[in-house]
């Protein structure tokens, strides 16, 4: 695994990332806004599925904000291994980086089985709203570790 890190960081794309004047600030901004919008849209339909925002239907709110949560997952999704590439053995080492990637997996798990079990129950639609809350801002703290 180390000597396939090495190899991305030895990469044309890892020293772009760390040569470049403005690629890596650029891959940071997209990453930074990716996250925010992501977050922010899973946020509004999470917040309206504990029953805030009662004057809006929760199919409304979500039809408003999944697009919106696509184009943000797309960008942090693109920008992400860019950044990765600037320094690909450190930022495997930090375990906040390890905690990151498996929050995102309970994230993606979350969001699976809230759309296949579909919302047949309040409590459950609460359950995974209060859990995709907790799990994205987990998210987000130790992606800025």
């Amino acid at each position: 695994m180390e000597e396939a890190l090495a190899a991305l960081s030895a990469s044309a794309l890892g020293r772009a990332m760390r040569g470049s004047l403005w690629l890596y600030p650029a891959a940071n901004v997209g990453h930074v806004l990716g996250a925010a919008t992501l977050f922010g849209m899973i946020l509004a339909a999470d917040l309206r599925l504990l029953g805030l925002g009662r004057a809006l239907s929760p199919d409304a709110v979500l039809r408003f904000t999944l697009p919106w949560a696509w184009v943000g997952f797309a960008l942090a999704v693109l920008t992400g291994p860019l950044l990765f590439a600037a320094d690909p053995l450190v930022v495997a080492a930090n375990p906040f980086f390890r905690i990151k990637l498996a929050l995102l997996l309970v994230a993606g798990i979350n969001m699976l089985a809230f759309q296949l079990i579909g919302r047949r129950t309040g409590h459950a639609d609460r359950a995974s709203a209060a859990l995709s809350i907790a799990v994205w801002l987990g998210v987000l703290v130790c992606g800025r570790s």
